[in-house]
């Protein structure tokens, strides 16, 4: 594919507006990867410090580039063998190692750049104390994930069929929108606005009167949830996930049927989102202002996009009651600016969506309260 970026780097990613060039991009990336299941005391971890003149040898001896290795050095600072050799660790395998090994991430950080061959030997005696299998998925030059042996994948290609298949059967007009692909994430948009009546019901009311339904699939070798699927709309040009994400966990039987499964009840997804949504216009906050500053800050929207909503926000209710959904609309708010401010940074776009989604399904009494909120 032209003018791709460089996927063994960490912090590779790729948007696509075109359904048959995303299809084919992550076919080429599955021939890539290989997955390797071992003892989990066979794994030895070594350090890669930051010497940018030995990379070049130390990417001779792995069998790797040269940029493997100097973005490795700049980034987990680990190398990993495993049974088909010695490989650099990528940032996307970080969340999964500490699992693994059962530390906590304030702990690998101090350890990462402050010793970082004390980490490599803490690793090593974790590891060597635990027992069972690991799956190791290996993908552009580097290791990108450590699981337990019982982890259960999805290829991407596989998953892309499978979503296209349910829908030209089910819902034929139904179009791509939008795909992205980065080493901890695949996801698809589904513009499902032909569908609005079966999606939102005969008489919206409320937000959906101009809203259209969109549907977002996810995947994810580094998350809890294997495939996610998010009931989302369209409001004001603006992509936003509503209630009820759908998550298919890793661990389990026949992953793919599973998926099939949960795609197949895609319409009561649909009206259970919709149902909860509309419960957002019953349901009161005192503190509204502290209610959002809190969902924003916690969700880890932008400061800057989300102090623009909250001030505005606050101009217009002030200490006034409002409702759920006015916090909701809020956070779209939100999200919108990010969209304005950093349209070419997709990762950002996407924790700013991942925190809308988190205002929708909020538990208000825990933010709706009284004192000052720093942020």
């Amino acid at each position: 594919m032209k003018n791709a970026p460089n996927f063994v780097l960490d912090d590779a990613e790729i948007s696509f507006a075109n359904y048959d060039e995303m299809r084919a991009f992550v076919e080429e990336r599955e021939k890539n990867t290989e997955w390797l299941e071992q003892g989990v005391r066979e794994l030895v971890f070594g350090a890669l410090h930051e010497e940018p003149l030995c990379a070049p040898v130390y990417a001779d001896k792995m069998h790797v580039s040269t940029e493997a290795i100097e973005d490795t050095m700049a980034g987990a600072g680990l190398k990993l063998t495993v049974s088909s050799g010695t490989r650099p660790v990528g940032a996307s395998a970080v969340a999964s190692i500490i699992n693994r090994a059962g530390l906590q991430a304030a702990g690998w950080k101090k350890l990462r750049n402050g010793n970082l061959e004390s980490l490599k030997s803490v690793l090593n005696m974790l590891m060597d104390v635990s027992s069972g299998a690991v799956h190791i998925k290996v993908a552009d030059e580097k290791i990108r994930a450590v699981h337990s042996g019982k982890y259960t994948a999805i290829r991407t290609d596989r998953l892309l069929d499978i979503v296209k298949g349910y829908f030209d059967r089910e819902w034929p007009t139904a179009t791509f929108e939008e795909g992205y692909f980065s080493h901890e994430r695949m996801q698809e948009v589904i513009d499902l606005a032909q569908y609005k009546d079966d999606f939102f019901g005969r008489i919206p009311t409320g937000i959906f009167q101009s809203a259209t339904p969109a549907f977002v699939v996810y995947s994810s070798d580094v998350a809890t949830s294997a495939v996610t699927l998010v009931p989302s709309m369209k409001l004001g040009g603006v992509c936003v996930p509503m209630t009820k994400a759908v998550k298919i966990e890793h661990m389990g039987e026949d992953l793919e049927a599973r998926v099939s499964d949960a795609l197949a009840m895609i319409l009561a997804y649909f009206q259970g989102a919709v149902a909860d949504m509309q419960a957002l216009e019953n349901v009161e906050v005192k503190y509204g202002t502290n209610a959002l500053k809190r969902l924003l800050k916690d969700g880890g929207m932008p400061k800057k996009c989300a102090w623009e909503a909250i001030e505005a926000f606050d101009g217009m209710y002030g200490g006034n009651p409002v409702t759920a959904m006015e916090i909701y609309v809020a956070a779209v708010d939100a999200y919108s600016a990010v969209l304005r401010e950093f349209p070419q940074d997709k990762k950002k776009i996407l924790l700013a969506a991942d925190c809308v989604s988190r205002v929708a399904n909020a538990r208000w009494a825990d933010v709706d309260k009284p004192g000052e909120v720093k942020y």
